[in-house]
């Protein structure tokens, strides 16, 4: 692995706790309580959004996401 891999991945990771605990603030229930990796899971239906919805509007802003039923 480069350095410059390295790097990256090490940002990506920050990235995603940083997003994680930002939308645990905005009330979005984080199941893992958090990541370790560059993986969220969350649980949309307390805001009454489907996964379909919050998919198109993600990716529109350049988010990729699994959504699951």
């Amino acid at each position: 692995m480069s350095e410059d891999f390295a790097a990256y991945a090490k940002r990506v990771v920050e990235n995603c706790k940083t997003l994680a605990d930002e939308l645990q603030t905005r009330g979005i229930r984080v199941l893992t309580g958090g990541t370790d990796n560059h993986l969220i899971v969350v649980d949309l239906r307390p805001q009454d959004l489907t996964g379909r919805a919050m998919e198109v509007a993600l990716d529109k802003v350049g988010i990729t996401v699994s959504r699951s039923t």
